[in-house]
C-alpha cells in the first residue's frame, strides 16, 4: 500500500512537472507550491474545526468499513515489525500522496488555469474533486465539495498551496488515526 500512495504521488505530480518544464514556463513555482505567500493560521482553524466531525464519524458503522485505511495484519508478523512502525511508514506514505493531490487540484486546475478562467477555474476544479470521491462514504463525499470549493478559494488568493496540503494531510491523518482508535477500542 506505501508503495501504491507513492506511484499515485509521482502520477499526480510528474506530468505537472514535465508540461512546467516544456510549456508553461510562466509559473514561478510548482502551480503554488511555494513557502512565499503561506500563512498558516487559517489552516489550522480549518483542521480544528474538522476535529469534531471527524470524531463523531468514527463511530459510524459506514466510516469504518473505509477507515483506517490501512489495517494492521500479517505484514507485522512476516516482518516481524512492530504495528507502530508498519502503521507509521503507511501513514507517512499515504500523506505524501496529498502533495500530488493538492498540487494538481488546487494548484494546476485552479493556479494554473486562473489565467484563462480566473476564479472560474474553482468550480470546475470542485466539479473533478468531489467526483474523485465517489465511493468514499457520503459525509465525505459531500464534505469534499465544500472543502475543495474552500481549499480553492484560499489557493486563488494566496496563490500558495501548502496549505491545503497541510489540511489535506492532517484531516487524512486524523481520520485514519480516530477510525484505528474505535477499533483498538473494540
Amino acid at each position: 500500500k506505501c508503495l501504491v500512495n507513492l506511484v499515485r504521488a509521482v502520477a499526480f505530480i510528474l506530468p505537472l512537472v514535465i508540461l512546467r518544464r516544456f510549456w508553461d514556463h510562466e509559473q514561478e513555482d510548482l502551480y503554488g507550491f511555494s513557502r512565499r505567500r503561506f500563512d498558516w493560521k487559517p489552516y489550522l482553524a480549518m483542521l480544528l474545526m474538522m476535529t469534531a466531525p471527524i470524531v463523531w464519524a468514527s463511530f459510524q458503522p459506514a466510516f469504518l468499513r473505509t477507515y483506517p485505511i490501512y489495517r494492521p495484519g500479517p505484514v507485522e508478523t512476516a516482518l516481524g515489525w512492530p504495528t507502530a512502525l508498519t502503521y507509521g511508514l503507511h501513514e507517512a506514505c499515504y500523506a505524501l500522496r496529498f502533495v500530488g493531490v493538492e498540487v494538481f487540484f488546487r494548484g494546476f486546475m485552479v493556479l494554473g488555469l486562473v489565467r484563462w478562467l480566473g476564479r472560474s477555474a474553482i468550480l470546475p476544479m470542485v466539479c473533478l474533486y468531489a467526483v474523485w470521491h465517489f465511493g468514499k462514504p457520503m459525509p465525505e463525499a459531500l464534505g469534499s465539495v465544500f472543502g475543495g470549493y474552500i481549499l480553492g478559494v484560499i489557493a486563488y488568493e494566496s496563490r500558495c498551496i501548502l496549505g491545503g496540503t497541510a489540511i489535506h494531510m492532517g484531516v487524512a491523518l486524523l481520520m485514519n488515526l480516530t477510525a484505528l482508535l474505535q477499533l483498538i477500542r473494540r
